[in-house]
Formats: C-alpha cells, sequence, structure tokens
C-alpha cells in the first residue's frame, strides 16, 4: 500500500502537469485563431473589391409599349460604373424598321455603352418578339471598371428569347394611351 501512495503524484506536481496542458491548449487554440483571422481579413478584402465592381449583362425583355415588341437591355446590376462596355448578340437581331431576314443566322449584332452607371439601364434595340421568339442567343459581354482601361471582365452566357417574352402588356405604355386618347376625341369631334 505505501508504494501505491508513493506512486501517486504531489498536490504539486498535478497542479504542475494541470497548467502545462492548459498552456498548451491555449497555445492550439491562439494558432488556431490566429489562422483563421487571417483567412477572414483575406474573404473580407475580397468581398470588399467584388462587392465594389461593376456587372454587366444583357437581356431581350417584353417592351411595356406593344404586346408583341421585345426590347434588348443592358444593364449594370454592380454597385459601380462601367465603362466601354460591348456587347455582341450572336445570332444578330433583325433591324426593327425591315423585314425578317433569312440570313441573321451568319452575322451578330454588337452594341456600344460608352458609360452605364451602377443600377442603370440602355435599350440599344427593340425587335418584333415574333421573329426572335424561338431563338437560342449567346450574348458576350466586356467592360472595363476605368475609361481606357486595358483590364477588362468578359462575360459569356446563352438564353431563349423567350425566357423574356410575357405575350402582353406589363402596363399600358405611354403612346398607347395617347392613341387611345385621340380615338376618344375624334369620336367626340365627329358627334358634334
Amino acid at each position: 500500500m505505501e508504494s501505491l501512495v508513493n506512486f501517486l503524484p504531489s498536490g504539486e506536481t498535478v497542479l504542475l502537469i494541470a497548467q502545462v496542458a492548459a498552456a498548451f491548449v491555449t497555445a492550439i487554440a491562439t494558432f488556431a485563431l490566429w489562422r483563421v483571422t487571417g483567412v477572414l481579413a483575406i474573404e473580407t478584402k475580397i468581398l470588399a473589391k467584388n462587392s465594389s465592381q461593376s456587372f454587366v449583362v444583357c437581356s431581350i425583355v417584353s417592351s411595356k409599349s406593344s404586346a408583341h415588341a421585345m426590347n434588348v437591355v443592358i444593364q449594370n446590376s454592380g454597385n459601380a460604373a462601367a465603362f466601354d462596355i460591348e456587347v455582341i448578340c450572336t445570332p444578330g437581331l433583325p433591324n426593327p424598321n425591315e423585314k425578317h431576314d433569312q440570313r441573321l443566322d451568319l452575322w451578330a449584332s454588337k452594341f456600344s455603352v460608352s458609360m452605364l452607371p451602377p443600377g442603370n439601364s440602355l435599350i440599344p434595340n427593340s425587335v418584333m418578339g415574333n421573329e426572335i421568339y424561338d431563338k437560342e442567343f449567346v450574348i458576350q459581354c466586356s467592360w472595363a471598371s476605368f475609361p481606357n482601361s486595358r483590364e477588362r471582365q468578359h462575360l459569356k452566357y446563352s438564353f431563349k428569347a423567350s425566357d423574356g417574352f410575357k405575350a402582353g402588356w406589363s402596363e399600358k405604355g405611354a403612346h398607347q394611351i395617347a392613341n387611345t386618347l385621340e380615338k376618344i376625341e375624334k369620336a367626340i369631334s365627329s358627334r358634334r
């Protein structure tokens, strides 16, 4: 029994072992915290950089002015201005003032915009929905964060024109209301 009592460490030895173990655990936790903080700082820097950039997309959506018209919309959905924007739409879109050309699949439409503020959009072209409804378009967008910059962002994607077609007015356009008022005015004046 006496050998068992001598084998057990004294209170001072137990305290020393507990302090060494606590110091070791604290060192490991400090290293882990330092590593996580470093990774978090890098990710925060990347997120801040990405959230202050421009992001340009192009789509074809139903026009508010006519049930059959569709608008090409270039939109900057980012948080900074986009400069020297170039959009290439393949196959090309028919000219709104001409009849549908069967050779449309042989070329592309190109749109250029010098500057587009964040959250704004531009409609560079319109087309009748029945001329493009069944087509799939490939869009190539490129833009710069500063005017005349050599560093450019690039984006390439495809979509169908039917994705943005609502087959009717989302709201009546101002010219449709003006036409209706003109008809009412003519009807009233013809009764006098």
